[in-house]
């Protein structure tokens, strides 16, 4: 991840802290805001009805909601999955941030694409090893 991303955000972030069990966001909610993780770790996963597929976890210094930077809305879910200490940067910040700064604008990009090549695998399992036809592009 790019540190200069990291240092942006972390310095533009208001801090909080979450418990344990917190949802942050759940897939297809309209975006609100980025989170840097400061310590702790949330757990990110990804779900259709009753399926849902562990993506992983985001650790101290991590960036969560890029995605939804862009699309607006969150792609998966985030939870806290201890007590954590997050940077939350609201979606209008967010987008000012990488308005001014083309070289944050791509680091944010890169992260997006590796964060959708990790979820594609995910995203296979829960429908049977098939993508969803609207996704099926993307994996070309």
């Amino acid at each position: 991840m790019s540190s200069e991303l990291v240092a942006a955000v972390d310095r533009n972030a208001v801090f909080t802290t979450v418990r344990a069990g917190t949802v942050l966001f759940r897939r297809g909610d309209p975006m609100s805001a980025i989170f840097i993780v400061r310590s702790g770790r949330l757990m990110l996963d990804w779900s259709v009805s009753e399926n849902v597929v562990q993506l992983g976890f985001a650790d101290p210094g991590d960036i969560v909601g890029l995605p939804a930077a862009l699309n607006g809305e969150y792609c998966h879910s985030a939870r806290a999955a201890e007590d954590t200490v997050l940077g939350v940067v609201p979606r209008s910040w967010a987008i000012e941030l990488f308005k001014r700064d083309a070289r944050l604008s791509l680091a944010a990009t890169r992260i997006v694409s590796r964060e959708l090549a990790k979820m594609r695998p995910a995203v296979a399992r829960s429908h049977g090893g098939m993508l969803p036809p609207g996704l099926q592009s993307m994996a070309r």
